[in-house]
């Protein structure tokens, strides 16, 4: 069973190495303990933040993290989402995105954007209502229709 939680300081080495090698390197150790601090600001990011983890028998499968922005006329952006392979297409993304969105509603922030950076991603984020913003961006100009 997979357990769902608020990300804490002590789980970014897990969450940073869960990515595969032949995947990319995702977002640098530094960088995801920067941003979960509030010290690490991507462009236009502004506080609060969120990020959570998807537990499996002890170890994170997964994780998705939010925050409130200005970029590109929105009002917050999916920073992160992303699951270990064994654990996709068994709803841990699903549940994830569902929990982000909700943090983005209880902050009235229902413009959300996301830069997808690859096909697979953008395709999930479509599946659950993004539509295309710019040439890279997705939005969902209503984070509320996805819940």
């Amino acid at each position: 069973m997979v357990e769902y939680r608020l990300a804490e300081r002590a789980d970014i080495p897990a969450i940073a190495a869960l990515r595969e090698p032949e995947e990319g390197d995702g977002a640098p150790e530094g960088r995801m303990r920067g941003y979960l601090a509030g010290v690490y600001y991507p462009a236009h990011a502004l506080q609060p933040r969120v990020m959570w983890v998807a537990v499996k028998a002890g170890a994170i499968v997964g994780y998705a993290a939010g925050h409130l922005t200005r970029r590109l006329n929105c009002d917050g952006e999916l920073q992160w989402i992303y699951v270990a392979k064994p654990e996709r297409g068994a709803g841990v993304g699903r549940a994830l995105l569902d929990r982000v969105a909700e943090w983005f509603r209880r902050q009235e922030a229902y413009r959300v954007c996301v830069d997808p950076g690859e096909d697979a991603a953008r395709a999930f984020y479509r599946h659950f209502g993004a539509i295309a913003l710019t040439k890279h961006w997705l939005v969902w100009e209503d984070i509320r229709t996805i819940g």
